[in-house]
């Protein structure tokens, strides 16, 4: 493999097997559960006892509880930026030996919410994008110097949102 390519073994070591959640988020999530299972069982008595204005209020009730579980049950799979970063720090660190580059790596917006399953399909893109800026972009610490620039390069790593998207950004000062 040429040092630019991305082995197929480092996606899959970083694939993300659990997820920290909060026990808050579980105890909202079986907090509406109960809600769900009170209001369903309100709803087959009303129904049985043919309680039509009842039965119109319990199934707007269980429409909100509904949609607030859905909306709760997503975002526990929502991880920040941070958990995921670790594989990059040591591609930078093993490059920039390889290369024999000085390089620092910056994170910002680390606390950013992003989807497991996205964290998941970006990490090979974002390797590439990686290995690019340190082969082409960061330059060699000589010519850093001769450019009057500080021998150290520097790598940052970007995430932050946008109205309802997520912005990740790779960045160097080459």
């Amino acid at each position: 493999l040429s040092p630019l390519q991305v082995r197929p073994s480092d996606f899959e070591k970083n694939q993300i097997e659990q997820i920290r959640v909060p026990a808050v988020k579980l105890d909202e999530l079986l907090s509406l559960v109960s809600e769900l299972v009170i209001s369903n069982a309100q709803l087959t008595q009303s129904t049985r006892n043919k309680e039509y204005e009842k039965i119109h209020t319990l199934s707007e009730d269980i429409a909100k509880i509904t949609n607030t579980i859905k909306e709760n049950t997503l975002n526990l799979r929502l991880i920040p930026v941070q958990n995921v970063i670790s594989p990059y720090k040591r591609l930078i660190r093993d490059l920039a030996l390889r290369f024999d580059k000085k390089i620092y790596f910056m994170a910002d917006g680390v606390e950013t919410l992003v989807d497991k399953n996205i964290i998941e399909k970006l990490f090979t893109p974002l390797s590439h994008i990686i290995r690019n800026a340190i082969d082409h972009g960061i330059e060699s610490p000589e010519e850093r110097i001769s450019k009057g620039k500080g021998e150290t390069g520097i790598i940052r790593f970007i995430a932050f949102y946008s109205s309802t998207n997520v912005f990740v950004q790779i960045q160097d000062d080459g």
